[in-house]
């Protein structure tokens, strides 16, 4: 309008006024193009600052020892992230898909491009939970840690990663998700091999002097009754051998065991170091 007023005042040509809108239109339309292109970028940078700042933020929750919680919560006002009081840490093997990320609920942490990649999920594991998480990882092998207070929850990415160890092993059944609440009992034999190594050696001592696979032999019989507190008809069915047999191998156990078997605190070590080498593939210590 300014330019048609100006126009007329000094009898400006149309074709001068026409070349001046188009003018005035391209530029405009540049402006637009330019504030677009800011905006975009400045949405872009404060989404990767955020990024950032939760991917610290989830290195100092996994900190050892824990840092104290106002350091915490003053990067966690910064990341715009709520402290939950629980959570439940997730291990994945890599390499873990690019799409992960854009999957995952808005307040997951998480940290992929790692070689230990893993998440952190706020809050108890609900249903809803559980299936984002199920969809989130289609594909990726991972194991998920215990719940637990957000304190513990380097423990919980630390049982969780040995449990996945445990599937590399194939001391736990292979799965798209496995679970560390059910595998407790065997995270806690296989926590210290050494140690494991070191009581199975103590407790059999009575039996070093045996031929090897007759010790062999014993050792396994002694791994089922005591595991089992079954009568021998069933320890042999388990073993594949008579009743007879079962009994016979027992009464050597008990002579050259003796007290042993007889003593809670023997008996007890006995079973856990017994269930401990099953678990890792061999019967008796190295």
């Amino acid at each position: 309008r300014r330019a048609k007023t100006v126009g007329r005042q000094h009898n400006l040509s149309p074709t001068l006024i026409l070349s001046f809108a188009d003018a005035l239109f391209a530029y405009v339309e540049e402006l637009e193009a330019v504030t677009r292109e800011g905006y975009a970028e400045v949405r872009e940078r404060a989404a990767s600052e955020v990024s950032a700042l939760r991917r610290r933020l989830l290195h100092l929750i996994l900190a050892a020892p824990p840092l104290p919680r106002t350091t915490v919560a003053e990067l966690s006002e910064a990341a715009a992230w709520e402290l939950p009081r629980r959570c439940t840490l997730v291990a994945l093997r890599p390499p873990v898909a690019d799409r992960i990320q854009a999957a995952l609920d808005e307040d997951v942490l998480a940290d992929l491009d790692i070689p230990q990649p893993h998440l952190l999920v706020p809050g108890d594991l609900t249903p809803q939970r559980l299936a984002m998480i199920r969809r989130a990882l289609s594909g990726t092998r991972a194991v998920l840690g215990l719940t637990v207070p957000l304190t513990q929850a380097a423990d919980s990415v630390r049982w969780a990663r040995r449990v996945l160890q445990f599937v590399d092993d194939g001391v736990v059944p292979d799965a798209p998700l496995v679970a560390c609440e059910d595998h407790l009992t065997t995270l806690w034999l296989l926590s210290d091999h050494a140690l494991v190594d070191h009581l199975a050696a103590r407790e059999l001592a009575p039996l070093d002097g045996l031929p090897p696979s007759r010790r062999d032999r014993l050792i396994e019989t002694l791994r089922v009754h005591i595991s089992t507190r079954a009568p021998a008809e069933q320890v042999g069915e388990m073993l594949g051998v008579h009743a007879q047999t079962v009994r016979y191998r027992l009464r050597n156990l008990d002579a050259h065991l003796g007290d042993r078997l007889a003593d809670p605190e023997h008996r007890f070590a006995l079973e856990v170091a017994l269930r401990a080498l099953h678990l890792r593939g061999h019967d008796g210590p190295p």
